[in-house]
């Protein structure tokens, strides 16, 4: 389900760049911790039609006490990603979310839109999901080479 949300919004961003539709990805700055509040939120007030929105998160391993366990933690800590068709009556609608503290904005705009060079790979990172996976490589003769993962496909 997740995999077709984001197919589709890669489409509506290429026909954003063709000429069709408005939609943009914006950033919202929220309190750290309530990411996902914030998440419920924007889905009580927005259609899914209207406004998309992620919490990216990563799975880690951390050790404690020598053990070895596996964790979820958000990736862009005290963000949200939301893809929408902004305006001014959108902007102070977001503006009113508990817990949200602005959105990112550059050049004294009220808001500012992700570019499509910034997003895209996030997006492909998280492909199916909103979780970002290990990926498995090998090093042969200086070169990485990606076997599986969300990193398939890159070279390094």
């Amino acid at each position: 389900m997740q995999n077709k949300k984001i197919n589709d919004i890669i489409e509506k961003n290429v026909a954003m760049l063709l000429g069709g539709d408005k939609m943009s990805w914006y950033a919202l700055h929220v309190k750290t911790g309530a990411e996902e509040d914030v998440d419920k939120f924007l889905h009580y007030h927005f259609d899914d039609n209207e406004c998309y929105s992620i919490v990216p998160k990563r799975k880690l391993t951390e050790v404690r006490k020598g053990q070895r366990y596996e964790v979820i933690k958000t990736f862009f800590p005290g963000y949200v990603l939301i893809n929408l068709d902004m305006d001014t009556s959108i902007y102070y609608v977001i503006k009113k979310i508990p817990k949200v503290y602005n959105i990112l904005r550059q050049d004294g705009e009220y808001y500012s839109s992700i570019s499509d060079e910034e997003i895209n790979p996030i997006l492909r990172l998280l492909k199916d999901t909103d979780l970002i996976d290990y990926s498995k490589i090998f090093i042969e003769n200086s070169k990485v080479i990606v076997n599986s993962g969300p990193l398939l496909g890159w070279k390094g």
